[in-house]
């Protein structure tokens, strides 16, 4: 189980900045997606930045 909270021995609360930071990069990741997606070159992405395992196993493999 992952801890939503402990305030055991927490007494000041913080704002979760790192998490806002996150929320912001992937909201501007998947909205670049979105304009990728529309102009015709998420295809050309995927395949350029794409993992494909039996390419990696086929590399160490042999």
């Amino acid at each position: 189980m992952i801890p939503i909270s402990d305030n055991l021995f927490i007494s000041t609360r913080k704002k979760p900045i790192i998490i806002y930071w996150l929320l912001v990069i992937n909201i501007l990741l998947f909205v670049w997606e979105l304009k990728l997606e529309i102009s015709g070159e998420l295809g050309l992405f995927i395949y350029n930045w794409g993992l494909i395992p039996a390419k990696i196993y086929d590399a160490i493999a042999n």
